[in-house]
């Protein structure tokens, strides 16, 4: 099988889509039957499904994940006063932990996804900077907050370390619009959350702000 690619209106200067598209392309070849096809965003291929399972499987298995810590600076105390938790996949078809994490929930996945990635960060976190007194900003979705506090009481270091679970304001709006117990089950859940020692923050025009529940 041989795969070409040029650049076009589409794709200009943008190599990781370039990539991305040939990934699905020679998934889409393997269903069909001609010598010689084009590819079409609205196709789908009979094994796009399954390569994804198979990916998200592979990355809980194997960890195929970078992580980065970003400082957060105070110019009042001179000093980092937190780090912000980024994640990415690496060698897979997910552009990004976003629409890696859509992924994973469609395959049962997400809590294995959140596992792999607590555990590979907050012990490290608490060995380096533990001393220091900062807090770890960690981004979760919604759909992760309800079995966060399970997961954190088995991994090592986690009530050492002051976690911060960060969403962003757009995801929260959407569920407590589109469920009628919505409001109500967002407090239970954070209150939750905050007696097992952790803190939720939201993320509202960049900044992050706590979330403070009677």
């Amino acid at each position: 099988m041989s795969i070409g690619a040029t650049e076009n209106i589409y794709f200009k200067h943008d190599t990781a889509a370039i990539i991305k598209t040939l990934y699905k392309l020679a998934n889409f070849a393997k269903d069909d039957k001609q010598q010689i096809i084009f590819f079409d965003e609205s196709k789908k291929s009979l094994s796009e499904e399954s390569l994804f399972k198979t990916q998200v499987e592979e990355i809980v298995e194997t960890g195929k994940l970078q992580y980065f810590y970003q400082p957060i600076y105070s110019f009042k105390y001179n000093r980092a006063i937190a780090y912000f938790l980024y994640v990415n996949p690496t060698g897979t078809v997910f552009a990004d932990i976003d629409e890696l994490k859509k992924f994973a929930v469609r395959t049962d996945d997400d809590q294995e996804l959140f596992s792999t990635i607590a555990k590979n960060t907050i012990s490290q976190f608490c060995q380096e900077k533990g001393s220091l007194n900062v807090n770890l900003f960690m981004g979760v979705a919604i759909s992760e907050l309800p079995y966060v506090v399970p997961i954190l009481s088995h991994v090592n270091d986690a009530k050492e370390t002051n976690i911060v679970l960060v969403i962003h304001e757009n995801e929260v709006e959407n569920v407590l619009n589109s469920q009628e117990d919505g409001v109500t089950n967002f407090i239970n859940i954070i209150k939750m959350i905050k007696s097992n020692g952790f803190s939720v923050a939201l993320i509202i025009n960049n900044d992050i702000h706590l979330i403070k529940v009677p």
